[in-house]
């Protein structure tokens, strides 16, 4: 089995329903996705965060209820959305494979406060 068709049973695993690989020039070309609730920025290229990268792994599971969007403040500013554990998982084997290959692998999710209560 080829190191693709690995990554993509590795996600799948953990219920990943969609699997890509593109270059990361092709990722920054997209435009930028705006981020609201407390954080109110766009998103950053993956060049900007991550120089040397030359490929991206997209992930993505469905989500069937809103309580995915749960927040859990661990400790103050550290959030937790448990309805993503099962993505973090799969984050997790991903790059323990490719490291296991000799890639560098990091992630670029970062975990960010949820929406303000509005009144």
């Amino acid at each position: 089995m080829d190191l693709r068709a690995r990554l993509q049973a590795a996600a799948a695993r953990w219920g990943a329903v969609a699997f890509g690989i593109a270059s990361v020039d092709e990722a920054d070309a997209l435009p930028p996705v705006k981020i609201g609730h407390t954080v109110n920025r766009y998103s950053k290229t993956i060049r900007s965060t991550m120089p040397e990268a030359r490929s991206v792994i997209i992930i993505g599971a469905p989500s069937i209820d809103d309580a995915d969007e749960l927040a859990v403040e661990r400790r103050p500013g550290i959030w937790s959305y448990p309805g993503y554990f099962r993505l973090n998982l799969a984050e997790r084997d991903l790059i323990k494979l490719l490291r296991g290959e000799g890639y560098r692998a990091n992630s670029v999710v970062r975990k960010s406060p949820p929406p303000q209560a509005s009144r």
